[in-house]
């Protein structure tokens, strides 16, 4: 497990968060763990919803404030594998292993796609209102919270640096990318909407070849963060020295 910092950050809307460093073996998965934990443990100020202006720390600080649930959802590769878990869940079916099978199931159930100029954009179905399907409009929360699509898990309502937000930016937008190039191995799906195969090579996401009946369901930890920090001016924090969580967070002075 690698480290990622994350540092609390005044600016003129509030506190934030910035992420100055990682180490050389963080993952992509080590960088939504780190977010996750800053959100329920660091103070940060909100912007929207309830109460704008307010410090909040938790995710229940959340609960109840839909404002990012109307908002368009990309989905990763890692996001359609973990649908696809939810979608056998919800069948009464154990929730692994997933075979691609189940991922196109559960893209037709809960995704929709959206092709312009040969750009395909893949996200979170919503519903008549603008609503995401997974939304409860009586609890105010999240259905499928543990399902969750990694551009959810990563943004809560605060200030980010433009560090963090490029960096963010990044990620999602590549394993978009990489769930496109995975659909378009089947030569049927490119067919039906108009994209073309060599359009989607090999990116940040991709694994090697992975076998179709049993596909990676922790596909973030196979993906170097580095590779999405270029130019972004990450201290290097060599190999990790890990705490007991494996994250380092730390404010700023």
């Amino acid at each position: 497990m690698g480290t990622v910092e994350l540092a609390a950050r005044l600016f003129p809307q509030g506190q934030g968060y910035d992420v100055p460093a990682a180490s050389n073996d963080a993952t992509v998965a080590d960088y939504v763990r780190a977010v996750e934990a800053f959100c329920a443990d660091v103070a940060w100020t909100r912007l929207r919803g309830k109460e704008p202006g307010r410090l909040c720390a938790g995710w229940a600080d959340c609960e109840g404030c839909s404002g990012c649930c109307r908002e368009r959802i990309p989905l990763t590769i890692a996001d359609a594998i973990n649908l696809a878990r939810a979608w056998q869940k919800q069948r009464g079916q154990s929730s692994e292993p997933v075979a691609w099978t189940a991922v196109l199931e559960a893209l037709g159930q809960w995704a929709e796609v959206e092709v312009i100029d040969g750009a395909v954009d893949i996200r979170l179905r919503r519903d008549e209102q603008g609503w995401c399907l997974f939304f409860d409009g009586a609890a105010g929360r999240c259905r499928e919270h543990p399902w969750r699509p990694l551009v959810c898990r990563t943004f809560f309502c605060t200030v980010s640096s433009h560090r963090a937000d490029r960096l963010r930016q990044r990620i999602v937008n590549a394993g978009e990318d990489e769930l496109v190039r995975q659909l378009c191995l089947d030569h049927a799906w490119c067919d039906k909407h108009g994209v073309q195969r060599e359009d989607y090579q090999e990116t940040a996401w991709s694994v090697g070849e992975v076998n179709r009946l049993d596909l990676p369901l922790a596909w973030t930890n196979l993906i170097p963060l580095r590779s999405f920090s270029q130019h972004l001016g990450l201290r290097n924090l060599g190999l990790s020295s890990l705490t007991d969580d494996g994250i380092l967070k730390k404010s700023s002075e």
